[in-house]
């Protein structure tokens, strides 16, 4: 069970509001954790530069979030992919 961030007492899993203290309690996003797969995974075939950064830069976001798990996999693959990308982009347009 999940507690109120206002004031610590355990909530249910689909509650709003607390009903102790009135706070908000925020759902959290997964389409930053999308976004950080999405763009270590473009970072094979498109702009390895960019989308490897791009995966490393959202891969730390998710980690300062709190998500450990999925921002160290998301920094692991953007670096990989990124790498893997640019040798098969020299290798294809020769340069």
């Amino acid at each position: 069970m999940p507690f109120c961030p206002g004031c610590a007492k355990e909530v249910g899993e689909d509650i709003t509001f607390c009903a102790d203290c009135g706070q908000r309690l925020k759902k959290r996003s997964t389409s930053i954790v999308v976004w950080g797969y999405v763009c270590g995974i473009a970072a094979l075939f498109i702009f390895p530069l960019g989308f490897g950064v791009a995966g490393v830069v959202i891969g730390i976001v998710n980690l300062t979030k709190g998500r450990v798990g999925h921002g160290i996999a998301q920094i692991v693959i953007a670096v990989t992919l990124g790498i893997l990308g640019a040798i098969w982009g020299a290798m294809v347009w020769g340069g």
